[in-house]
Protein backbone atom coordinates (compact mmCIF):
# COMPACT_ATOMS: atom_id res chain seq x y z
CA UNK A 1 0.00 0.00 0.00
CA UNK A 2 1.29 3.43 -0.89
CA UNK A 3 2.52 5.60 1.94
CA UNK A 4 0.11 8.39 0.91
CA UNK A 5 -2.87 6.00 1.18
CA UNK A 6 -1.77 4.89 4.65
CA UNK A 7 -1.57 8.51 5.77
CA UNK A 8 -5.06 9.26 4.42
CA UNK A 9 -6.55 6.21 6.15
CA UNK A 10 -4.89 7.10 9.44
CA UNK A 11 -6.21 10.65 9.22
CA UNK A 12 -9.75 9.42 8.53
CA UNK A 13 -9.59 7.05 11.52
CA UNK A 14 -8.39 9.92 13.72
CA UNK A 15 -11.29 12.17 12.65
CA UNK A 16 -13.93 9.47 13.21
CA UNK A 17 -12.43 8.50 16.57
CA UNK A 18 -12.30 12.09 17.78
CA UNK A 19 -15.92 12.66 16.77
CA UNK A 20 -17.06 9.54 18.61
CA UNK A 21 -15.25 10.59 21.79
CA UNK A 22 -16.88 14.04 21.68
CA UNK A 23 -20.32 12.54 21.09
CA UNK A 24 -20.06 10.01 23.93
CA UNK A 25 -18.67 12.62 26.32
CA UNK A 26 -21.39 15.12 25.44
CA UNK A 27 -24.20 12.59 25.74
CA UNK A 28 -22.85 11.45 29.12
CA UNK A 29 -22.65 15.05 30.35
CA UNK A 30 -26.42 15.47 29.94
CA UNK A 31 -27.11 12.58 32.30
CA UNK A 32 -24.36 13.27 34.84
CA UNK A 33 -25.33 13.34 38.48
CA UNK A 34 -24.40 16.53 40.35
CA UNK A 35 -20.67 17.15 40.34
CA UNK A 36 -18.60 15.94 43.26
CA UNK A 37 -18.82 18.50 46.06
CA UNK A 38 -22.16 19.86 44.86
CA UNK A 39 -24.99 19.32 47.32
CA UNK A 40 -28.22 20.08 45.50
CA UNK A 41 -30.01 21.52 42.49
CA UNK A 42 -32.38 24.23 43.67
CA UNK A 43 -35.23 25.33 41.38
CA UNK A 44 -37.23 28.50 41.42
CA UNK A 45 -40.03 29.79 39.15
CA UNK A 46 -39.27 32.41 36.52
CA UNK A 47 -41.22 34.65 34.11
CA UNK A 48 -42.09 33.13 30.73
CA UNK A 49 -39.57 33.46 27.87
CA UNK A 50 -38.96 31.92 24.45
CA UNK A 51 -35.41 33.20 23.80
CA UNK A 52 -32.33 31.96 25.69
CA UNK A 53 -28.84 33.51 25.61
CA UNK A 54 -26.03 31.47 27.17
CA UNK A 55 -22.92 33.45 27.99
CA UNK A 56 -19.22 32.54 28.09
CA UNK A 57 -18.45 29.26 29.93
CA UNK A 58 -22.13 28.63 30.71
CA UNK A 59 -23.18 24.99 31.27
CA UNK A 60 -26.91 24.83 30.50
CA UNK A 61 -29.44 21.99 30.22
CA UNK A 62 -32.70 23.00 28.51
CA UNK A 63 -35.67 20.63 28.84
CA UNK A 64 -39.41 20.70 28.25
CA UNK A 65 -41.83 21.50 31.06
CA UNK A 66 -45.35 22.89 31.15
CA UNK A 67 -44.11 25.42 33.73
CA UNK A 68 -41.05 27.68 33.72
CA UNK A 69 -38.40 26.72 36.28
CA UNK A 70 -34.69 27.36 36.56
CA UNK A 71 -32.38 25.29 38.72
CA UNK A 72 -28.76 25.83 39.67
CA UNK A 73 -26.35 23.20 40.97
CA UNK A 74 -25.04 24.86 44.12
CA UNK A 75 -21.83 24.17 46.01
CA UNK A 76 -22.52 23.46 49.66
CA UNK A 77 -24.77 26.04 51.31
CA UNK A 78 -23.80 28.83 48.95
CA UNK A 79 -26.74 29.84 46.78
CA UNK A 80 -26.48 32.53 44.14
CA UNK A 81 -29.31 32.98 41.63
CA UNK A 82 -27.51 35.90 39.95
CA UNK A 83 -26.24 33.43 37.34
CA UNK A 84 -29.41 34.06 35.36
CA UNK A 85 -31.82 36.89 34.69
CA UNK A 86 -34.81 37.54 32.47
CA UNK A 87 -35.38 40.63 30.38
CA UNK A 88 -38.58 40.81 28.39
CA UNK A 89 -38.91 37.56 26.44
CA UNK A 90 -35.26 36.57 26.96
CA UNK A 91 -33.43 34.50 29.56
CA UNK A 92 -29.69 35.22 30.03
CA UNK A 93 -27.50 32.55 31.67
CA UNK A 94 -23.94 33.21 32.83
CA UNK A 95 -21.13 30.70 33.36
CA UNK A 96 -20.13 29.39 36.77
CA UNK A 97 -22.39 26.49 37.77
CA UNK A 98 -24.54 23.97 35.90
CA UNK A 99 -27.92 25.54 35.19
CA UNK A 100 -31.10 23.60 34.39
CA UNK A 101 -33.80 25.39 32.42
CA UNK A 102 -37.32 23.96 32.12
CA UNK A 103 -39.73 25.77 29.80
CA UNK A 104 -42.69 25.00 27.50
CA UNK A 105 -41.36 26.70 24.37
CA UNK A 106 -38.08 27.78 22.79
CA UNK A 107 -37.88 29.77 19.54
CA UNK A 108 -34.36 31.26 19.65
CA UNK A 109 -31.09 30.15 21.23
CA UNK A 110 -27.87 32.20 21.20
CA UNK A 111 -24.70 30.63 22.61
CA UNK A 112 -21.72 32.92 23.20
CA UNK A 113 -18.67 30.71 23.77
CA UNK A 114 -20.63 28.61 26.26
CA UNK A 115 -18.95 25.50 27.68
CA UNK A 116 -21.85 23.08 27.03
CA UNK A 117 -25.52 23.47 26.08
CA UNK A 118 -28.02 20.61 25.72
CA UNK A 119 -31.48 21.16 24.25
CA UNK A 120 -34.58 18.94 24.18
CA UNK A 121 -37.26 21.64 23.80
CA UNK A 122 -38.66 21.42 20.26
CA UNK A 123 -42.10 22.89 20.83
CA UNK A 124 -41.94 25.44 17.98
CA UNK A 125 -42.33 25.29 14.21
CA UNK A 126 -39.02 27.10 13.67
CA UNK A 127 -36.02 27.10 15.97
CA UNK A 128 -33.28 29.68 15.35
CA UNK A 129 -29.87 28.94 16.84
CA UNK A 130 -26.57 30.79 16.72
CA UNK A 131 -23.52 29.38 18.47
CA UNK A 132 -19.97 30.72 18.60
CA UNK A 133 -17.59 28.16 20.05
CA UNK A 134 -18.44 25.55 22.68
CA UNK A 135 -20.47 22.35 22.46
CA UNK A 136 -24.16 22.25 21.57
CA UNK A 137 -26.30 19.07 21.65
CA UNK A 138 -29.88 18.59 20.45
CA UNK A 139 -31.70 15.61 21.93
CA UNK A 140 -34.95 13.86 21.15
CA UNK A 141 -38.24 15.61 21.81
CA UNK A 142 -39.82 12.36 23.03
CA UNK A 143 -40.25 13.82 26.50
CA UNK A 144 -43.02 16.13 25.25
CA UNK A 145 -45.11 13.53 23.43
CA UNK A 146 -48.28 11.77 24.43
CA UNK A 147 -46.34 9.36 26.63
CA UNK A 148 -46.42 12.05 29.32
CA UNK A 149 -49.82 13.38 28.29
CA UNK A 150 -48.27 16.74 27.48
CA UNK A 151 -48.04 18.44 24.10
CA UNK A 152 -46.87 16.60 21.01
CA UNK A 153 -43.66 16.01 19.11
CA UNK A 154 -42.95 18.99 16.89
CA UNK A 155 -40.55 18.52 13.99
CA UNK A 156 -39.28 22.04 13.40
CA UNK A 157 -37.17 23.77 10.83
CA UNK A 158 -33.80 24.39 12.46
CA UNK A 159 -32.00 27.53 11.28
CA UNK A 160 -28.47 27.15 12.60
CA UNK A 161 -25.31 29.23 12.47
CA UNK A 162 -22.13 27.68 13.90
CA UNK A 163 -18.91 29.69 14.04
CA UNK A 164 -15.59 30.00 15.87
CA UNK A 165 -14.80 26.27 16.28
CA UNK A 166 -18.27 25.33 17.52
CA UNK A 167 -19.24 21.66 17.80
CA UNK A 168 -22.92 20.86 17.18
CA UNK A 169 -24.55 17.44 17.43
CA UNK A 170 -28.10 16.89 16.14
CA UNK A 171 -29.97 13.82 17.33
CA UNK A 172 -33.55 13.10 16.16
CA UNK A 173 -36.67 14.99 15.13
CA UNK A 174 -36.16 17.66 12.46
CA UNK A 175 -38.03 18.46 9.27
CA UNK A 176 -35.63 20.91 7.66
CA UNK A 177 -32.10 22.08 8.40
CA UNK A 178 -30.79 25.43 7.19
CA UNK A 179 -27.21 25.76 8.36
CA UNK A 180 -24.21 28.03 7.90
CA UNK A 181 -20.98 26.56 9.26
CA UNK A 182 -17.72 28.53 9.39
CA UNK A 183 -14.42 29.07 11.21
CA UNK A 184 -13.40 25.43 11.77
CA UNK A 185 -16.81 24.51 13.20
CA UNK A 186 -18.39 21.06 12.92
CA UNK A 187 -22.03 19.93 12.69
CA UNK A 188 -22.97 16.25 12.99
CA UNK A 189 -26.47 15.02 12.20
CA UNK A 190 -27.64 11.60 13.40
CA UNK A 191 -31.21 11.84 12.19
CA UNK A 192 -33.43 11.70 9.15
CA UNK A 193 -34.06 15.16 7.70
CA UNK A 194 -36.42 15.88 4.84
CA UNK A 195 -34.41 18.84 3.56
CA UNK A 196 -30.89 20.23 4.12
CA UNK A 197 -29.73 23.64 2.93
CA UNK A 198 -26.11 24.19 3.96
CA UNK A 199 -23.27 26.64 3.43
CA UNK A 200 -19.77 25.73 4.60
CA UNK A 201 -16.65 27.89 4.71
CA UNK A 202 -13.27 28.29 6.40
CA UNK A 203 -12.37 24.67 7.27
CA UNK A 204 -15.84 23.66 8.47
CA UNK A 205 -17.33 20.15 8.52
CA UNK A 206 -20.86 18.77 7.98
CA UNK A 207 -21.56 15.08 8.68
CA UNK A 208 -24.91 13.62 7.59
CA UNK A 209 -25.14 10.06 8.92
CA UNK A 210 -28.76 9.31 7.97
CA UNK A 211 -31.04 10.16 5.06
CA UNK A 212 -31.56 13.67 3.78
CA UNK A 213 -33.94 13.60 0.84
CA UNK A 214 -33.42 17.11 -0.56
CA UNK A 215 -29.91 18.52 -0.49
CA UNK A 216 -28.63 21.97 -1.41
CA UNK A 217 -25.05 22.32 -0.25
CA UNK A 218 -22.44 24.95 -1.02
CA UNK A 219 -18.90 24.84 0.32
CA UNK A 220 -15.48 26.31 -0.27
CA UNK A 221 -12.38 24.22 -1.02
CA UNK A 222 -11.32 24.10 2.65
CA UNK A 223 -14.54 22.56 3.96
CA UNK A 224 -15.73 18.94 4.12
CA UNK A 225 -19.06 17.13 3.77
CA UNK A 226 -19.38 13.51 4.82
CA UNK A 227 -22.46 11.43 4.03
Amino acid sequence: MKKSNIILIAFAVFIVGSTLVLYIDGAKHKNDTPNKGFKEITYQPAPAFSVIVTEKDADVHIDFSDTVQIGVEFLGKKKDFSLFRTQGDTLFVKGGLRTFVKCPKLTTLICRHSFWVGVSVYNADTLRVSTAGGQLYFYTADNINEENGVGKIVKPTLILQATDKAYVNLYKVLTKLQVHIADSSSVYSRLNIQSVDAQLSKHSVLNLENNAFNLNIQRDSTSTINM
